[in-house]
C-alpha cells in the first residue's frame, strides 16, 4: 500500500481541525462526508514531533487543533486534558473574563480546577479564529460563542502558543465579552 499523499493527509487534518466550522462541513457535506462525526482532538500529544515549518499550512493547521483541544477541554470539564495543554512556565498568563490576570502555570491550572469544580461550563464554541505564526509563536484571536440561538452571548478570546518540543502549549489566555451594541457585528464575523 503506498503512503498517502500529502494531500490526503492534510484532508484528513482538516476534518478532524475544522469540524465546528459551518462553512467547512458544508463542503464536506456536498462531498458526501458524514457531518455528525465527533473527532477526538490530541494537539499537545508529547509524541507529535512533526516539523512543520517548512508548511505554513500544516502548521496553521496543528495550531487550529490545539485551539481546538482547548475549548473541547473547557467544554468536557477535562482537568487532565487542560493540564496538559497549558505551558507550565512562570511566564504563562491567563485572564478569565472578569478577573485579574494569573501569572504561572500552576496558578492557572489551580484557577481551572476552581472553575471546574463548578458543576457545568457553557457550551462555549470558537468561530471566526484566525491564525498568526511567528516562528515558535502563535496565536489565535477568535469569537467564543454561548447561549441558545434566540439569546446568543459572545467573548472576543486571544490565545497564544508557543511550540516547544514539537507541540503546541498555551502561554495565554484572554477572553473579554462583547458589549451588546457589538453583537451584530459578531454574528455576521465582522
Amino acid at each position: 500500500m503506498a503512503p498517502p499523499t500529502r494531500l490526503a493527509m492534510l484532508v484528513l487534518l482538516l476534518v478532524m481541525v475544522l469540524p465546528s466550522s459551518t462553512g467547512f462541513l458544508a463542503v464536506l457535506k456536498s462531498r458526501g462526508f458524514p457531518s455528525h462525526r465527533t473527532y477526538s482532538l490530541h494537539a499537545a500529544s508529547s509524541d507529535d514531533r512533526s516539523d512543520f515549518s517548512s508548511d505554513p499550512i500544516l502548521a496553521e493547521m496543528s495550531i487550529l487543533q490545539a485551539n481546538s483541544a482547548f475549548y473541547d477541554s473547557f467544554r468536557s470539564m477535562d482537568l487532565k486534558k487542560m493540564r496538559h495543554l497549558w505551558s507550565t512556565s512562570e511566564e504563562a498568563t491567563c485572564a478569565h473574563p472578569g478577573m485579574a490576570t494569573i501569572f504561572g502555570g500552576e496558578k492557572i491550572i489551580k484557577s481551572w480546577e476552581a472553575l471546574f469544580s463548578g458543576g457545568s461550563m457553557p457550551p462555549l464554541r470558537a468561530t471566526r479564529q484566525k491564525v498568526v505564526l511567528r516562528g515558535d509563536i502563535a496565536w489565535v484571536t477568535c469569537c467564543e460563542s454561548t447561549g441558545s440561538s434566540s439569546d446568543p452571548s459572545f467573548l472576543e478570546a486571544i490565545n497564544i502558543f508557543e511550540r516547544k518540543e514539537g507541540r503546541w502549549v498555551m502561554v495565554h489566555h484572554q477572553a473579554a465579552p462583547v458589549l451588546p451594541i457589538f453583537k451584530g457585528s459578531q454574528q455576521q464575523g465582522s
